[in-house]
């Protein structure tokens, strides 16, 4: 085989193409077959007669690139190691405050229910001797049933987790309202249709 060829099967194999491959020749002198050997993977090209130190320092030039190469290549791959590791570590702490975002609207939806609960209790308990003092309870009670209040901590918490999902959403949706995009928050993190309903203040069955 030529030179061309022997480069190009070099080059075909992992064994040895990393190798650098200084080509010469007194045959193929012209631009055309720099261009060829180029191409085929050498790294410099030497018309004979050649001097031997020019040689020697064409081989040297390309040992120095082949290492600066090989060094890259390496440092490349630890950048992408170290990348890999920062998005691992960034979901995770990604699915940690999603699970975090899913207790809380949880323990909120536990609130108002045993909140609700008591109220019609207390509703059911009235007599006129009581009737002041419990209404004063119900009261109370039904100022921590601020759902708005409740939404408002939410969303707080929701937009750290996911900073563009709702300019996402209103760019692909045009004219949602506050209540869509409330929904649209719960479904995200994995809410059912039950507790949904209940974090909205919708009376289920």
């Amino acid at each position: 085989m030529n030179g061309i060829e022997a480069t190009l099967r070099l080059k075909a194999s992992g064994k040895t193409a990393d190798i650098p491959i200084v080509m010469s020749t007194g045959i193929k002198t012209d631009a055309e077959d720099l261009k060829e050997a180029l191409e085929a993977g050498a790294v410099d090209y030497i018309r004979k007669p050649f001097n031997p130190l020019e040689l020697t320092s064409r081989v040297e030039a390309a040992l120095r690139l082949s290492a600066s190469y090989k060094e890259i290549k390496r440092q490349k791959l630890e950048i992408e190691k170290l990348m890999e590791r920062e998005r691992n570590l960034l979901q995770k702490e990604i699915d940690h405050k999603e699970r975090e975002l899913t207790l809380q609207a949880m323990n909120a939806i536990e609130k108002d229910i045993f909140l609700k609960d008591l109220i019609k209790k207390l509703q059911h308990l009235q007599t006129r001797e009581i009737s002041e003092g419990v209404k004063k309870i119900i009261k109370d009670v039904s100022s921590q049933l601020d759902s708005e209040n409740s939404w408002s901590t939410f969303l707080h918490h929701f937009e750290n987790v996911h900073p563009d999902f709702f300019k996402a959403l209103n760019i692909s949706f045009k004219g949602l309202t506050k209540n869509d995009l409330r929904f649209a928050a719960y479904a995200r993190i994995g809410m059912g249709n039950k507790e949904m309903a209940q974090l909205a203040g919708i009376e289920t069955g």
